[in-house]
């Protein structure tokens, strides 16, 4: 749904960012946990609707390095046609 997403273009505020979330998590406040990744500018999209996906896929690494892969996944298809013109809209 977009809830709770910031962008954020530079190192020191991505830092001052997470630098909060661990301090409210230290005092004891419930905080979501958070993924830092790259804004893709030009997203693969689905040719039908010009719309983004993701696939979400999950993985265990084990302490002997040994990797599984959980079997059943998640797709996820927006309901909207993405506009790389509309950065404030989140969904």
């Amino acid at each position: 749904k977009g809830e709770g997403i910031c962008i954020l273009d530079e190192i020191a505020a991505i830092e001052e960012h997470l630098d909060k979330q661990e301090a409210r998590a230290a005092e004891g406040e419930t905080v979501s946990s958070w993924v830092v990744q790259r804004y893709i500018h030009n997203p693969l999209l689905l040719r039908a609707g010009h719309r983004k996906f993701d696939m979400r896929c999950w993985v265990l690494l084990a302490p002997d390095y040994s990797i599984h892969l959980y079997r059943h996944g998640v797709l996820r298809v927006a309901s909207a046609p993405y506009q790389a013109d509309n950065i404030g809209d989140r969904f």
